[in-house]
């Protein structure tokens, strides 16, 4: 089997560049909103967008509570820099250029304390430009309300859309990307609760990208699946697109989806091919995103097959039931903390990334077992291997496909040192505030390197 060399994609989030709208466009709104007549009608919205991270509120109780409120524009902009992603960059900035950031607003004294940092990184990349008066002064005005327009402009770039058009038509543009939900009428002052529905509406929308806000965040904190999930923020798993179908074992069929899927055992019917004979689906078995496993009756060995789901079939050839127990064909060390085990059979993918059936002397530890495509190589993943020492590992309890678990077997290995450096592909910008650089190493890379900040300039 040829070597597929394995890439790494890195994504770097930059300096988010979006352009300031001058103060005369504010005046070209009407401002009809008092907090006095409105009705908050966005409590619940705000309490999602709470549980996100992506608004405190006034009360940590209510999240409902001062939506009756204006927004002013410094509290637009922190909404801003928390929905898009750039909050930490700007919360980074030392006191001293925060200050100096602000040096050039002539009311930089009055905004919040909480606000100067968020307010200062958007002057300093450009994303506020401040209000020039007649004595040819600049204003930031950090408690003046943020109007729907402007709000929506910001979104856009967020997004990382242009504005077409007038900049009054920015609101409507905004309601136009595939997946927005916001109100497309919003005119004037904006109050926190038609904030919070913008906020909410464009969750769902898609960035330039292809993915939407939400996946975005997702993809930033997994911790925020839940939330997303129960409110149906994430897109919709669509029908299952099948994309290879083969036995594993005699009562085992590995499907392959070509995107991922949600799929339960219902999805799956497999009957003899040719005839009406149904082959009972037990169970099934997520192993990653577009992989399951399902579990059957016993198959006939050589006897040909037909799985179908939501309408596609696929056809396989059903395996005899493998008696014997597996055995270690060879281990190889492609790398200091990489080590591969190929096995005689197609394995049980549970027992065979379970970390704790290989096991080291000299304190080493596996931290990581991967099963590959074909069922038959798993890669170990070790913390602290070094160059040139050889090393004794224990295997047990790893069982093939059809259960039958290898006898307890002990391989010496040497650890060698990978010396290719690894090569970068062309850069893709992603959208305005991202880049994507992806690696190509034969073994991998290292996940700590990658991520360190200082390593990218």
């Amino acid at each position: 089997m040829r070597n597929l060399r394995k890439l790494t994609a890195v994504v770097l989030a930059v300096a988010l560049v979006l352009t300031s709208m001058a103060a005369a466009f504010a005046a070209t709104e009407e401002s009809t909103t008092s907090a006095s007549s409105v009705t908050v009608v966005n409590g619940d919205k705000a309490a999602v967008l709470k549980e996100l991270k992506l608004y405190a509120g006034t009360d940590d109780t209510n999240p409902a509570a001062g939506l009756d409120a204006a927004l002013k524009v410094q509290d637009a902009l922190i909404w801003l820099a928390t929905e898009f992603g750039y909050k930490a960059e700007a919360d980074k900035l030392t006191d001293e250029d925060a200050t100096k950031a602000l040096a050039k607003f002539a009311d930089a004294k009055d905004i919040s304390e909480y606000a100067k940092k968020v307010v200062a990184y958007s002057a300093q990349e450009g994303i506020i430009a401040g209000e020039v008066d007649k004595a040819g002064k600049l204003y930031v005005r950090p408690a003046a309300s943020v109007t729907a327009a402007r709000f929506a402009t910001f979104m856009l770039k967020g997004l990382g859309y242009d504005l077409t058009g007038s900049f009054t038509e920015s609101v409507a543009q905004l309601a136009e990307v595939d997946g927005s939900k916001i109100d497309a009428d919003a005119t004037g002052d904006l109050t926190r609760d038609a904030a919070v529905g913008f906020m909410y509406g464009i969750l769902t929308a898609k960035t330039e990208s292809g993915k939407t806000v939400a996946e975005n965040l997702l993809a930033a904190d997994s911790s925020l699946q839940t939330v997303l999930s129960k409110n149906s923020l994430l897109p919709i798993d669509g029908s299952l697109a099948l994309d290879a179908v083969k036995a594993v074992a005699n009562n085992k069929v590995a499907v392959t989806l070509k995107e991922a899927a949600a799929a339960t055992a219902a999805d799956f019917a497999i009957v003899k091919k040719g005839t009406t004979t149904a082959v009972a689906v037990k169970d099934i078995v997520k192993e990653s995103d577009t992989l399951y496993v399902v579990e059957t009756d016993a198959l006939s060995a050589g006897a040909s097959y037909t799985l179908t789901a939501n309408g596609v079939s696929i056809n396989f050839t059903g395996i005899a039931a493998d008696n014997s127990a597996p055995t270690i064909v060879k281990v190889t060390s492609p790398d200091t903390n990489t080590f591969e085990v190929e096995f005689s059979d197609k394995m049980d993918f549970a027992t065979a990334t379970d970390v704790a059936n290989y096991t080291w002397d000299k304190s080493l530890k596996t931290v990581k077992a991967a099963l590959n495509g074909d069922r038959n190589k798993v890669t170990l993943t070790t913390d602290a291997a070094k160059r040139n020492v050889y090393y004794n590992l224990t295997i047990a309890n790893v069982k093939n496909s059809d259960g039958k678990a290898i006898s307890k077997t002990t391989r010496n290995i040497k650890a060698v040192e990978d010396r290719t450096a690894p090569k970068l592909d062309p850069i893709k910008v992603q959208n305005n505030r991202m880049l994507v650089l992806t690696f190509q190493d034969a073994n991998g890379m290292n996940k700590a390197a990658l991520e360190t900040e200082a390593n990218y300039s």
